[in-house]
Parts: C-alpha cells; sequence; structure tokens
C-alpha cells in the first residue's frame, strides 16, 4: 500500500511498467469514486491514519514477540500522532496493515503483472 500523494514513485513504477505491483485503493476507502482501478494508494488523511494505527495496536497486541528491530520498538513506543512526520518506520507499518486488512480474504495465485 502507498500513500496517494507519492506521485514519483507510481511514475518510477510507471516508467518500469510495473503498475500491477502497487495496490489499489482499499475498499472502504474508494467509496462510490469512478476507475476505482486508476487510484493506487490511500490519502493520508486524519481518518485513515488512526484506523492503521488501531491496525498496528491489533497487530501488536497479537505478534508483538516478533519484532526484533530496535528502531522500530523504539518507534513504537516513542510515537505520538502530534508528530508523526518523524516516524517513517510507524508510517510505513501504517500502509502495511491497511494493505494487509484489505487483502483479507484473498487466496495467494500465480502473479500476472500487466503493463499499465
Amino acid at each position: 500500500m502507498l500513500e496517494f500523494s507519492k506521485v514519483s514513485i507510481k511514475t518510477y513504477f510507471r516508467d518500469q511498467g510495473k503498475m500491477g505491483l502497487l495496490m489499489e485503493r482499499p475498499k472502504f476507502a474508494a467509496g462510490n469514486t469512478k476507475n476505482k482501478k486508476n487510484l493506487i494508494g490511500i490519502q493520508a488523511t486524519e481518518s485513515y491514519i488512526k484506523h492503521g494505527l488501531e491496525l498496528i495496536t491489533n497487530f501488536l497486541a497479537d505478534y508483538y514477540f516478533t519484532i526484533n528491530f530496535m528502531e522500530m520498538l523504539d518507534q513504537l513506543l516513542n510515537y505520538t500522532y502530534e508528530m508523526k512526520t518523524h516516524f517513517d518506520i510507524i508510517a510505513a507499518m501504517n500502509m502495511a496493515e491497511i494493505g494487509d486488512e484489505d487483502m483479507t480474504g484473498i487466496s495467494p495465485s500465480s502473479l500476472s503483472i500487466s503493463k499499465q
């Protein structure tokens, strides 16, 4: 999952013919938008960030013991919403958890990457 405003990375993937590697906007965030397939990533709004933080909290409740990366632990212990721009690892976890939630119930299959 990618933050919607990250235009340069989307341009890079498009130039490389690898847009199929980026996730579309999650169902809960797409709403009634037409051309949902063209929307890559999620907006970094307060409600979506807070939703991702709830997902991180749920992950930590079940899998805290799997984290061995000290910088991640440090950021988890010191994170505040007001200072969120200083916590890149938490932002990445946020996007990963939102992406994971959107993929719940999807079974893996052979990867087919289309050139877009």
